[in-house]
């Protein structure tokens, strides 16, 4: 047997190892170069767009009657037919609700019915469980063509002494915006504000 020539053979390999992985590499530097001269991917269709404040046509706020438990009772509903106009407007006490007797008459504009014509507009309410302290809506969204939301803002005195009222009454503000279709969310802020 040759010994010389066998002796060598692992050298052989060795040598052809390392051409191969260099080669192999200057082929990744290549790729990679050549992935970075391809033009930007376009943006996608459903991207989430900045949402958009829907303009206050009007605005009504007073007392109302609530019904049901007082966890998890609603903080808003969006009113865009006849039919639960009614039956807000059912809902709105038509005497003060007070201590201080004989009550008179509420003065709430929303028990005139102002006409609202809902194949153009649209009732956005917010409720609260309170009878001194309303809900106050300070923002109406349109967010992604796909959601309608509304932020409430819950804001109460530092400093509340016991005071009477009644389960039954809490308070709402209402405005009317322009008709969408978009599933509505409500988000509440509470904040406790000095006291005057």
């Amino acid at each position: 047997m040759n010994w010389t020539r066998t002796r060598h053979v692992p050298w052989l390999a060795v040598g052809v190892f390392i051409a191969f992985n260099a080669g192999c590499a200057e082929k990744s530097r290549r790729v990679s170069t050549h992935t970075e001269s391809n033009p930007p991917m376009a943006a996608p269709k459903d991207k989430p767009m900045k949402a958009v404040p829907i303009t206050t046509v009007e605005r009504y706020a007073g007392q109302i009657l609530v019904t049901g438990p007082v966890i998890g009772a609603p903080v808003g509903r969006v009113i865009r037919d006849q039919a639960g106009y009614d039956a807000l407007v059912a809902t709105i006490p038509k005497f003060r609700v007070q201590m201080k007797q004989p009550a008179p008459p509420n003065k709430d504009p929303l028990l005139k019915k102002p006409k609202i014509d809902f194949t153009r507009h649209m009732l956005v309410v917010a409720l609260r469980r309170n009878m001194y302290y309303g809900p106050k809506i300070t923002r109406v969204l349109l967010a992604r063509g796909r959601e309608l939301i509304v932020d409430i803002l819950y804001e109460s005195p530092e400093r509340i002494h016991g005071l009477a009222s009644r389960a039954d009454v809490g308070r709402y503000e209402a405005v009317v915006v322009p008709r969408t279709d978009e599933k509505p969310i409500f988000r509440v802020e509470k904040r406790v504000r000095a006291p005057d």
